[in-house]
């Protein structure tokens, strides 16, 4: 690890002895480092070390409060494989810079933080000793039962919100989605708020007007998952957070022990900071306590889908002492004033009022010093583009050529950095197409995708072999690996096994009976059809019969089955059966963590993953990981959300459309449902907010207001895109979607300023 050298900024962040400070950064500036060094200096100096803990005052302190005897610094991060990085960072410091022994700090999260605090005396907040907390795979199952409860008594409210014919039917198969993604936002908006079922379900029947469909959705399945939260005696992680806060609140005599112990609190991405989160590092510090609050509400990328909001940190830096990171080495000096410039553009010319004053926090970047050791890389010659493609096939062709060449011939990191998932998947088939080398970032690597998308509609099917389209979308991905399976209509085949009114009569026949009679008749269908059907029906007849075995065994006899037939490589069949054993072993894994899960939870949860319906990921199936590092000569592909704190060469930021970057509330919002014209998440999340009095309701409407979010979010996320580049920097969008205004302001000033498009 390298040796700390700081710069004038970082000085005076370093002479921080005490009190409320805030630390507002700009990408690449080094504020983990900072937090790192300040967290062993305060250790090195004795500030954090507290007086001998004074006892109470008889029958103040339940008895089952244990004094804490260490004091510590506490620094406080987001993720978890943050935690790592930072108490690596400090051990270096007192060992290398002090010769200390690594102590005098702890470093947690913010569910490990609760979780510490309510096991002190779990009893005050009506909690049994030993109480279970609900890991997310777990919630995600509660929440999908809640669906599956709601959904069929209530499917009719949708109808008038589908579009008519075949495309009304394709998005009727999406609503049991797009209502869990209702749920889970209302349950952890609501939670945030401290509002239980019964108070939200008041709020609306007192504003029936103010309240829109999505907002009653995500009520309606706030109750029923809280019901099965507390039927099996659990918290969720937002209840975890709650709790924690109530005990503070509370108990007094607690809090007073908790800050003997952290006297000083640092708080790393804070402009993630959720309510509940700001409340309990507040309540843990104190008014005269000691809290510095780290964090670049610039690159807050997570308001509309969490709770979350870049608000809380600005606000904080408003009302105390605040010192600004504001020098970065990482990118070219051209590419910091295109940054800038997309800064000042939205604090000054953006169209929206809102916009101009709650996007950016006007803090600009500069190149570092001459004597610093980490220098800017230098301008090169047109290492700025700007590219307008006909069409999105055009624009994703070229580019992924254009990747494959440079990385080719020049020892330089490439990414390109996608808005969203799907086009990230549509990015990767042209990367295939023209024989790239490259990594994904994305929900699921494609290299493994197609291994573990064919063995989870496998387990959905055996899991419920005779629920709805389970045997089309069996076929689906077995015809591929199966020449005995393949049709010269797939897709006409697809449609003809869902016509299949008896199911278990095709695969479970009588001797009797002709199998084939359950499925569609007629002229139109050849005879080949027919043998295709009942050739799978057998297939799946043997691995029905095998899931008396432990999954993890189902899953290699199926695997084994499939790709020990093919036609490929044996290097290619043993890689493919490697993902499936990395999958087996995870779902085992669940099926242990999880007790009374059976098979249709088991193949629920990997289909969800594979589908990117949840957030889980496969270590050894996804690159995602804390410790990725970039590789010359290997593209990268990934989201703008996930490309946060990395960096490369070369950069390309793809799909720069005006529907992903809408500009105006009546601009078109692209989404995961374009259908309802809008993210219903996000509607929900702000009528709640407004019927809570957290958002003023006479400027804009619950909608309009979740729209300005977007807009913001997602300038915000071009933010982040434009500073993960080092030296080069390509910008492109498809003129058939329309430019995106953003995206011409910028192409704009780059030719004033000179530069190639």
């Amino acid at each position: 690890m390298a040796t700390f050298i700081p710069r004038d900024a970082q000085k005076k962040i370093l002479q921080y002895e005490g009190g409320y400070m805030a630390v507002l950064a700009v990408p690449g500036s080094g504020k983990t480092a900072t937090i790192a060094a300040l967290a062993a200096k305060i250790i090195t100096t004795g500030l954090h070390e507290n007086d001998a803990i004074v006892p109470s005052p008889p029958g103040a302190v339940p008895p089952e409060i244990v004094p804490f005897e260490e004091s510590q610094v506490l620094v406080v991060t987001y993720q978890n494989a943050a935690v790592n990085n930072v108490r690596n960072r400090i051990r270096h410091h007192l060992a290398e810079e002090y010769g200390l022994p690594p102590s005098g700090f702890d470093v947690r999260t913010l569910h490990s933080l609760s979780n510490l605090i309510i096991k002190s005396s779990p009893g005050l907040v009506g909690l049994e000793t030993g109480f279970s907390v609900l890991d997310q795979r777990s919630s995600r199952n509660l929440l999908h039962k809640a669906v599956n409860i709601w959904y069929p008594q209530h499917f009719r409210l949708w109808e008038e919100l589908l579009p008519e014919g075949s495309e009304g039917d394709k998005i009727r198969q999406k609503l049991p989605d797009i209502i869990y993604e209702i749920g889970r936002t209302v349950i952890t908006t609501a939670k945030n708020l401290r509002l239980t079922p019964v108070v939200v379900a008041n709020l609306i029947e007192r504003h029936p007007t103010a309240s829109n469909l999505f907002l009653k959705i995500g009520s309606d399945l706030y109750s029923l998952f809280q019901q099965q939260v507390q039927t099996i005696g659990a918290l969720d992680f937002d209840d975890l957070v709650w709790k924690a806060v109530d005990m503070l609140e509370t108990y007094p005599d607690i809090r007073r022990r908790l800050r003997q112990r952290w006297k000083f609190v640092l708080e790393d991405e804070a402009q993630d900071s959720i309510p509940l989160q700001e409340t309990l590092l507040s309540l843990l510090v104190g008014k005269n306590g000691n809290w510095v609050r780290v964090g670049d509400t610039n690159q807050s990328i997570m308001s509309t889908f969490t709770a979350a909001d870049p608000k809380y940190l600005q606000a904080f830096a408003m009302n105390h002492p605040t010192v600004e990171l504001p020098e970065s080495g990482r990118c070219a000096p051209r590419i910091i004033d295109l940054a800038n410039q997309l800064v000042r553009w939205t604090m000054t010319d953006h169209p929206l009022e809102f916009i101009r004053e709650n996007t950016f926090n006007g803090l600009m970047i500069q190149p570092t010093q001459p004597d610093d050791p980490q220098q800017n890389p230098p301008d090169a010659a047109n290492n700025i583009r700007f590219t307008e493609y006909y069409d999105r096939d055009e624009e994703l062709t070229h580019i992924a050529r254009r990747a494959k060449e440079i990385t080719s011939r020049r020892n330089m990191t490439l990414a390109i950095l996608v808005p969203t998932n799907y086009l990230g998947y549509q990015m990767a088939e042209k990367l295939k197409l023209v024989g790239a080398k490259y990594e994904e970032l994305l929900q699921i690597t494609d290299q493994s995708r197609e291994v573990a998308e064919t063995l989870a509609k496998i387990l959905v099917f055996l899991g419920e072999p005779l629920k709805g389209d389970h045997l089309a979308a069996v076929y689906e991905v077995l015809h591929r690996f199966q020449p005995a399976l393949q049709s010269d209509d797939p897709k006409k085949f697809a449609s003809f096994l869902r016509s299949c009114f008896r199911p278990e009569k095709l695969i479970f026949p009588t001797e009797e009976d002709d199998p084939t009679t359950v499925l569609p008749q007629g002229d139109q269908f050849p005879a080949s059809f027919y043998v295709i059907a009942t050739t799978l029906a057998a297939e799946l007849r043997r691995w029905l019969a095998a899931t008396q075995l432990p999954v993890d065994q189902l899953i290699m006899t199926i695997a084994q089955d499939i790709f020990l037939a093919i036609d490929e490589p044996d290097d290619a069949i043993h890689a493919k059966l490697a993902t499936a054993q990395k999958v087996a072993t995870y779902v085992r894994l669940w099926a242990d963590q999880n007790r009374q899960w059976r098979l249709p939870e088991l193949a629920h949860e990997l289909d969800s993953m594979i589908s990117g319906k949840t957030q889980t990921k496969f270590t050894g199936l996804t690159d995602e990981d804390y410790g990725f590092e970039p590789k010359p000569g290997i593209i990268t592909l990934t989201t703008m959300h996930r490309a946060k704190g990395l960096e490369w060469d070369l950069v390309y930021l793809v799909g720069l459309d005006q529907g992903w970057l809408p500009t105006q509330l009546s601009d078109y919002f692209m989404g995961d449902y374009p259908f309802l014209n809008g993210d219903p998440n996000a509607e929900a999340k702000s009528n709640l907010l407004s019927l809570c009095g957290e958002l003023d309701q006479q400027e804009y409407s619950p909608t309009d207001y979740s729209h300005l979010e977007i807009i913001a979010e997602r300038l915000r996320l071009l933010y982040v895109g434009i500073t993960r580049a080092k030296r080069f920097l390509s910008l492109s969008a498809a003129t058939q979607n329309g430019v995106a205004v953003p995206f011409q302001a910028l192409e704009q000033y780059h030719r004033m300023k000179g530069g190639a498009t």
